[in-house]
């Protein structure tokens, strides 16, 4: 389940440090968000699909761009990933090619 962040926090994202942690092993980045605020690549996002007949449903996972750029993980173990005073979730990559 991925944390429910409150609009008034989210709007406000522009820096957020981040942690990922994986095998006991942490990697710390003072995050920013490329675009800034974090909401104008959403609001660019549904006009734009708006215009091509395509609807968003409750319930889809939107990313709007990395706070630190490409971070690497293992495959296939729990990565943690905090927003520090945000929240955060963990997942398990896995290669879907294989």
């Amino acid at each position: 389940m991925y944390p429910q962040i409150p609009k008034s926090v989210a709007y406000q994202a522009s820096h957020v440090d981040v942690v990922v942690t994986a095998n006991n092993q942490q990697q710390v980045f003072n995050g920013k968000h490329p675009c800034e605020l974090p909401q104008l690549p959403i609001y660019w996002m549904i006009n734009y699909l708006a215009e091509q007949g395509i609807k968003l449903c409750a319930g889809q996972a939107i990313i709007t761009g990395s706070y630190c750029g490409v971070v690497k993980v293992p495959m296939t173990v729990e990565v943690t990933i905090e927003y520090k005073d945000i929240g955060q979730f963990t997942v398990s990559f896995v290669n879907a090619l294989a």
